[in-house]
């Protein structure tokens, strides 16, 4: 646990659309700009999914910092995390799978966990162990109107008590029990 009014962050959540546009690109190279000068040692958690998450884990290393990958199963993304592993070594981190609550909240928080597939349920689960280990989260959801993965990632968040940025779509940036 970190101490009470410190300036110290271990660990950080990049989550968002697999099809960002150029408004969202522009405020994700300032967000990890902005972090990296504040707290270079912090890690970026991340689920390895096209379009954000992969561009914020390659856009962190870059800057040099460290990646945690938490992917939902091996050869997730056409192997994005061994690519990264490969790319970066030392610098990156995968995890396979979740914990058995990482499942139970998932369920508790999506209205319709009944109707998922086991895959969807695993990406969902995946949403949760990304987010819980970390201090903040940055979503860039895209633009559909229950805001997708990323809408149950920022629902994890706010069940978790994480503080979430929300740059864009200020109608998801409501009470846990608001949102769907």
């Amino acid at each position: 646990r970190q101490p009470k009014g410190s300036t110290f962050m271990r660990a950080f959540a990049v989550i968002g659309t697999r099809e960002p546009d150029a408004h969202r690109l522009k405020l994700l190279q300032e967000y990890l700009v902005d972090k990296h000068r504040a707290f270079p040692g912090a890690i970026l958690s991340t689920g390895g999914a096209v379009g954000i998450d992969q561009l914020a884990a390659r856009g962190w290393l870059e800057l040099g910092g460290l990646v945690f990958l938490a992917l939902p199963w091996v050869g997730y993304e056409r192997d994005a995390g061994r690519v990264l592993l490969q790319q970066h070594p030392g610098r990156v981190a995968v995890g396979y799978g979740s914990k058995p609550a990482h499942w139970e909240l998932a369920a508790r928080l999506h209205p319709a966990w009944e109707n998922l597939g086991r895959g969807a349920r695993a990406l969902h689960a995946r949403n949760v162990r990304i987010i819980n280990p970390v201090d903040e989260v940055f979503a860039l959801p895209g633009t559909k109107s229950w805001g997708g993965g990323t809408g149950l990632g920022i629902k994890v968040a706010y069940a978790l008590g994480k503080s979430v940025l929300l740059p864009i779509r200020k109608d998801l940036e409501q009470p846990a029990e608001a949102m769907w």
